[in-house]
């Protein structure tokens, strides 16, 4: 995707790099404002910065550049001038985001808050450590936050189906190795593997409800734990297992 056009008037253009990956993002509002969006990544395809660069940045006040920090395909961390965000998550295999320590730059105080998330891993609220409520969202099926209630003026809850990052920006969705477009519930750059992704290079998933793709790469199915032992994390369209993960009975295997 290159070109869009939102509900509200507002356009947004896309150039991508040689490895199809997202650089820059033009975005003309109905206003008449405009905004240059620049996007980093390391040589594994990790992204590690945006940066607002156009005259308008100077004066604005959320945050123009935030760095981003890998715990290998998981976000550890990102920070910009209000402070960091350090996140932990359910488990080692897990991309269910768990809890946020925010150290404020301002004061220089650390605020931990938690996440709670439904059945397939979306964060549906924010407390803090004594069980306050800073935030809650509703979504749409394929993940686009249609209710944004922030208790808490400064809540950041950057997170939507699992493993990706809303940039406010432009509305698309950081996965990893690509960009999901929630509206259509498909990804907006072509699956990295060519034509051997299928007949339909952007498809996501059948349903976000069972599936889920966490790196932007494979399909991986949802499937609940009847007792203890070791369970296959399937593929679509595959009849041998992507893997094997060990869960306790009652236990999403994700």
């Amino acid at each position: 995707m290159i070109y869009r056009q939102l509900p509200n008037g507002e356009s947004q253009f896309f150039q991508y790099d040689t490895e199809n990956q997202l650089v820059l993002a033009e975005i003309k509002k109905n206003s008449g404002e405009s905004q240059t969006w620049e996007y980093a990544y390391d040589p594994f395809g990790r992204r590690l910065s945006k940066e607002r660069t156009d005259k308008g940045a100077l004066t604005a006040t959320a945050p123009k550049q935030t760095h981003f920090v890998w715990d290998g395909s998981r976000l550890l961390q990102e920070y910009n001038y209000r402070g960091s965000y350090s996140y932990i998550y359910t488990d080692q295999d897990s991309y269910e985001p768990l809890a946020q320590i925010f150290d404020n730059a301002k004061d220089g105080k650390q605020y931990l808050s938690y996440f709670h998330n439904d059945q397939i891993g979306i964060p549906r609220e924010m407390t803090d450590q004594f069980g306050n409520l800073l935030w809650y969202g509703e979504y749409t099926a394929w993940g686009r936050l249609k209710t944004d209630e922030r208790v808490y003026q400064h809540a950041h809850q950057p997170f939507r189906l699992q493993n990706q990052y809303c940039d406010e920006e432009t509305g698309l969705h950081y996965n990893l190795m690509r960009y999901y477009e929630p509206d259509s519930g498909r990804f907006v750059n072509q699956d990295p593997i060519g034509l051997d992704g299928g007949n339909n290079l952007y498809r996501f998933a059948l349903n976000s409800q069972m599936w889920f793709d966490p790196l932007g790469l494979k399909e991986l199915y949802y499937l609940v734990a009847t007792k203890d032992g070791f369970y296959p994390v399937m593929e679509w369209g595959k009849k041998a297992p992507w893997a094997h993960i060990l869960k306790e009975g009652g236990d999403l295997n994700l």
